[in-house]
């Protein structure tokens, strides 16, 4: 009888330091598998020495490291700032453009308007923006906003976009601004 009360408060003793292993593990490995103080022999002033070198270098290389990943993280911020400040920018220009494509529908413009309007394109074109074509294409709520409906002119046109009131605009493969469209039904 007292055989097996004692292996039972064994193995309910061995569970319970078993569970304190695996949340101390979960924790803090180090923690478990350091000796204390209190059970370590007493160490000569080279081993001390040693122990205190290996210290401070292994903290040397964690605070290289976390500096390095501050740099990337700052650099990558800044990126992040930097093309956030353009999209606004260019953001601020595509109505003036969208009045130059509005007037190039009704009349021809003069030799120096027509420089400025392919000057803007370009300018704009080198900066990564690029149109949407949106005439005849399915519609796409990811990059279409439908201002109205409309019954389609033709079978071919239900649930494609019949004419687009505003174009949309990419940015680095990004959309900078959603097309505004009229779709068929």
């Amino acid at each position: 009888m007292k055989r097996k009360k004692n292996k039972t408060q064994k193995n309910n003793k061995k569970a319970t330091s078993e569970e304190k292993e695996v949340l101390v593990d979960d924790i803090n490995v180090d923690a478990v598998d350091e000796p204390t103080e209190s059970d370590e022999e007493p160490r000569s002033k080279e081993e001390q020495l040693e122990l205190d070198l290996e210290e401070a270098q292994n903290k040397h290389l964690r605070l290289l490291a976390e500096f390095q990943n501050f740099r990337q993280r700052a650099s990558r911020m800044q990126l992040e700032q930097a093309e956030s400040c353009a999209s606004k920018t260019i953001k601020q220009i595509l109505p003036i453009l969208d009045d130059f494509d509005r007037a190039a529908g009704q009349e021809e413009f003069s030799e120096g308007v027509n420089l400025v309007y392919h000057k803007l394109q370009t300018t704009l074109e080198q900066l990564g923006v690029k149109s949407m074509d949106s005439n005849g294409e399915a519609f796409d709520p990811d990059i279409h906003e439908a201002i109205t409906e409309i019954p389609a002119p033709t079978p071919e046109l239900q649930g494609k976009i019949v004419d687009t009131i505003e174009k949309g605009y990419y940015l680095q493969d990004k959309i900078l601004r959603f097309a505004k469209v009229i779709v068929g039904k």
